[in-house]
């Protein structure tokens, strides 16, 4: 690649997926910011565009092609380089430069560090690197993340080894590897010392977290001792929600009362063909012990339904395990075949695709009315909320979240970004609150 020599490179960085993926585009950023090279909000500045992506549903992988193909028409008037990275570039390897012929690079998670390497690479060579290494951490890497905002996320591991049947993420991250607790404070230290107020421990199975005997509760303790206002962490699996962790959200007085608990299925016979680990009353006591032990603890799930042999009196145990439950929100899909996926090689397909779409109805409507009721006990109570964002009406309107993840909207001339506030619930819709502030 050859850009003006009198001026530094530009590299515009665009994230799909989940909240890893956010920050490890975060990482990105540093390591080209240490690499002399400038940042862009815009690809049309760019000499270096990288799509940073997610391989969890096939719908996602499409989006990042076609915005691929759409990107690819900068190259007519100027010399611009596109590559994918990440867990579609990873899950792909094999066929993603052949079928998308404006793609460049293409490079896996466990890479990132030789990034910078691309803008050395010659304009007519296309370059992929799909390396995978068990000890990547990515210690002692900077990141590159708004300053302004008073939450961050910390990668406290990454990988699994649930393998879970319809999941991708062990063949595109990797196994299981643990940061060392003592980086993790670390890094939350200096978060804070930056002005940050809330972290997000991430992991692809965040609470599997181990050092040594130590688990997960341990971990959260030791982030919880930093003094730092607010932790929060996603996204768990429910066999690693033992009393130890449990203990350690209801006593530590900063770990916010908000777990995310995916379930996928409510009925054991899908939950064995998935792979999960658990049964359904086993979910429905984890449920149980959360709620006992952790006063006003919200709870969101993930559902799939349609997944290969799933019956209509099945899904009915998922519609009826969601009542049990009353989630307070939910991510809910229509199951979607992987490559390279166990439930893609062993199970077929076999719900059809009006049946999938039916049921997903079902689900979202079931959903959020649960939602909606949640959001309208609400209305008339005092919260807490960390101001994070400013609202869609300007600079008087601003955004914050409640300790239960809940987003509430206040109108103040006041400066509140980054402030904990109290305010009182005035407004409640479906997915947002409208309050004022107390006093």
């Amino acid at each position: 690649m050859t850009h003006q020599p009198d001026r530094r490179p530009i590299v515009y960085i665009e994230t799909y997926g989940c909240q890893m993926n956010v920050r490890d585009s975060e990482m990105l950023g540093g390591i080209f910011r240490q690499a002399e090279c400038d940042l862009t909000d815009t690809p049309d500045r760019a000499d270096l565009i990288l799509l940073n992506t997610c391989a969890v549903r096939e719908r996602a992988e499409q989006r990042v092609i076609g915005r691929v193909n759409q990107l690819a028409s900068l190259k007519k008037r100027r010399e611009v380089r596109i590559g994918v990275v990440g867990c579609m570039a990873q899950h792909l390897r094999d066929s993603l430069l052949e079928s998308v012929p404006d793609l460049d690079y293409v490079l896996g998670p466990d890479t990132y560090r030789t990034l910078p390497d691309l803008l050395s690479v010659e304009r007519d060579e296309r370059y992929a690197d799909w390396s995978t290494d068990r000890g990547e951490l990515y210690e002692g890497l900077p990141t590159w993340r708004d300053k302004h905002c008073p939450s961050a996320f910390v990668t406290v591991m990454r990988g699994c080894d649930m393998m879970c049947t319809f999941c991708v993420v062990p063949f595109t991250r990797g196994r299981e590897r643990c940061r060392p607790a003592l980086a993790i404070v670390a890094e939350t230290e200096r978060l804070m010392e930056e002005g940050v107020r809330e972290v997000i421990l991430l992991g692809q199975t965040v609470n599997a977290w181990r050092e040594g005997e130590a688990g997960f509760g341990s971990l959260l303790r030791q982030v919880s001792d930093t003094g730092i206002p607010r932790i929060r962490f996603t996204s768990p699996h429910p066999l690693h929600f033992g009393p130890v962790e449990l203990a350690a959200i209801a006593e530590c007085e900063n770990i916010c009362e908000s777990v995310h608990l995916p379930v996928q299925s409510g009925n054991t016979d899908v939950l064995e063909r998935m792979n999960r680990g658990y049964t359904r009353a086993e979910y429905l006591e984890i449920v149980r012990a959360l709620r006992e032990t952790i006063p006003h603890v919200t709870l969101s799930t993930d559902i799939i339904v349609g997944f290969p042999g799933e019956t209509e009196a099945q899904f009915e145990d998922t519609l009826s395990l969601m009542e049990a439950c009353a989630f307070e929100s939910g991510f809910l899909f229509k199951y979607s075949p992987r490559s390279g996926t166990r439930a893609d090689r062993e199970f077929e397909d076999d719900v059809p695709e009006e049946v999938k779409q039916r049921r997903l109805e079902r689900v979202i409507e079931l959903q959020t009315g649960f939602t909606r009721r949640f959001q309208e006990a609400m209305v008339g109570g005092e919260y807490e909320i960390l101001v994070d964002g400013i609202g869609d009406r300007g600079p008087d309107q601003w955004t914050g979240k409640t300790r239960g993840n809940r987003t509430v909207v206040v109108e103040s001339g006041e400066q509140l970004m980054g402030r904990l506030v109290t305010v009182v619930i005035e407004e409640s819709g479906t997915w947002t609150l409208r309050g004022r502030l107390k006093g």
